[in-house]
């Protein structure tokens, strides 16, 4: 089963965690949180990112799902793309989330598809004169 990081800014990985709880009613295993705030020592979370890479078990594979490409957290990742056993998703939200938890046990790359259509297939533009999705 493939583990899932949280590498998001400040607040936003801890209140989906607290969400999937409530759903779920406990924690989920292999999900590990990553948080950066405007005060954070981004060496000692670079370092942490690479310890929780390099203490993964031959076989599993890791999803790194990330809030915003472009910032601080989804720069921190980007020297890890290159190992065989990540892969990393941008544009973070709980749809997506959802999905891949209850898809860890696919390939990672299924794994990381099944997220992105997640994260597409839980938005919508709500309204009145807004045409049905089809």
């Amino acid at each position: 089963m493939n583990d899932i990081l949280l590498l998001t800014h400040a607040g936003f990985a801890s209140a989906l965690w607290e969400i999937a709880v409530h759903i779920y009613g406990s924690p989920p295993e292999g999900v590990s949180l990553l948080e950066i705030s405007s005060d954070s020592d981004i060496e000692q979370i670079r370092c942490r990112l690479g310890e929780k890479i390099r203490s993964m078990e031959p076989g599993k594979g890791l999803l790194i799902l990330n809030d915003v490409y472009g910032a601080t957290p989804a720069n921190l990742l980007q020297e890890w793309l290159a190992a065989e056993c990540v892969m990393a998703i941008t544009g973070l939200n709980l749809p997506m989330f959802m999905r891949v938890l209850s898809r860890r046990n696919l390939p990672l790359a299924e794994m990381a598809q099944a997220g992105l259509a997640g994260a597409v297939a839980g938005i919508f533009l709500v309204g009145a004169n807004i045409p049905a999705r089809k």
